[in-house]
């Protein structure tokens, strides 16, 4: 059974400021992301509209944040408002988990998951959160369609789970707090668990098209289990590995061959197991 470990603040907190290795990777990989896209926006015409559209979601992701956090630390509008990357204490910082387990369940878990949907995106239409975008692949390759598959979802997990899914609390609380409700912080969460994946499958919709209901219906149900986990655990893994394992799998598995599909995706989840083992053992064997 495991123990968890009361955090230290009293107050709970969706997101802090404290900086770690993990946070730092989430925006070295946002800025790298952002000259990515300006590279495929103004060096190959074939992605350009694409490319620009998402460069100016990580463009929407910085003004949100440093707006946000003025309003907050400077005007002292509400609480402080803060970015969710990656926490170390889960469920509001209120708990710590063992540091092998937290690895498992944080980064090995959703790592896994991408891997699956990647592999079977394409090849099992059932498993589909919903239809990806269809990009004009540069034939021979389809190297450059799937790169730009990972760094645009990227550019819209970064606006959602780490921008706005924040600033949706903080604007509820806000609220809360003006109508003196009790319990402000619980009553956001249950209130914003709801309410930020309609957000989701709104922008969803408007930005790829009303498919179909069932599908929209996927879109949201996606929606409250990856708020749910982004709230809960304190970072935005799961929705960054399952998003971009399905839209990378749509558009890779239309140009690929399938047939060794599953075999490589096992293998691959393998070396996932294999190098999470090898790492908490070289962990566990520091002084």
């Amino acid at each position: 059974m495991v123990e968890l470990t009361p955090g230290d603040s009293n107050e709970p907190q969706l997101s802090t400021l404290k900086y770690n290795w993990q946070k730092i990777i989430l925006i070295i990989f946002f800025i790298i992301s952002m000259v990515i896209l300006s590279i495929y926006a103004f060096n190959i015409p074939a992605y350009k509209d694409v490319a620009t559209s998402y460069w100016t979601l990580d463009l929407m992701s910085i003004i949100i944040i440093l707006t946000s956090f003025t309003l907050s630390s400077v005007f002292k509008i509400g609480d402080l408002y803060k970015p969710i990357l990656y926490e170390e204490k889960a469920f509001a910082g209120k708990f710590s988990l063992p540091k092998n387990l937290k690895v498992i369940l944080f980064f090995t878990i959703p790592l896994i998951i991408g891997i699956y949907f990647f592999f079977t995106a394409s090849t099992t239409p059932s498993y589909q959160i919903a239809t990806a975008p269809s990009y004009q692949i540069i034939e021979p390759s389809s190297s450059l369609g799937l790169l730009l598959d990972i760094v645009s979802t990227y550019a819209e997990d970064f606006l959602m789970w780490v921008t706005l899914l924040p600033f949706t609390f903080f604007l509820v609380k806000f609220l809360l707090d003006r109508s003196n409700v009790p319990k402000s912080f619980w009553v956001a969460f249950v209130i914003t668990l709801f309410l930020f994946p309609v957000v989701w499958t709104i922008y969803h919709t408007a930005h790829y098209g009303l498919s179909d209901i069932v599908s929209t219906q996927k879109v949201y149900m996606t929606g409250v289990i990856w708020t749910g986990w982004t709230m809960f655990t304190g970072n935005p893994l799961l929705p960054v590995f399952m998003h971009a394992g399905n839209n990378g799998g749509l558009d890779y598995g239309s140009v690929s061959k399938t047939s060794e599909m599953s075999f490589l995706m096992w293998i691959l989840i393998l070396l996932v197991i294999i190098a999470t083992v090898f790492y908490l053992r070289r962990q566990g064997n520091k002084p």
